[in-house]
């Protein structure tokens, strides 16, 4: 999508939830699919994005603080809280 390793590279672990794509869902995917439209139509997406741990038990961040910029403005800043796996059961 951006670029970037063509392997399967995930810089910080990041529960699948949090990365599907729901249709009106203001998630992880939802964002990277705006940025990637973006970037189709030719605008530039520059993004800050702070991750945050927790505790040191986990290698998966508790969130992720993302401020992007594109045609000289800054978005809001958006927080991402990573959530425990769901279990299929759950979900049912």
């Amino acid at each position: 999508m951006f670029d970037g390793p063509g392997e399967a590279i995930n810089l910080t672990a990041q529960s699948q939830e949090q990365n599907r794509a729901h249709a009106g869902s203001n998630n992880w995917r939802a964002m990277e699919q705006t940025w990637q439209a973006m970037r189709a139509s030719g605008i530039q997406v520059h993004a800050a994005i702070d991750v945050r741990h927790a505790n040191g038990t986990t290698d998966r961040p508790s969130s992720r603080s993302v401020v992007d910029r594109h045609n000289g403005e800054h978005s809001p800043r958006r927080i991402f809280r990573e959530t425990k796996p769901v279990s299929s059961r759950e979900r049912a």
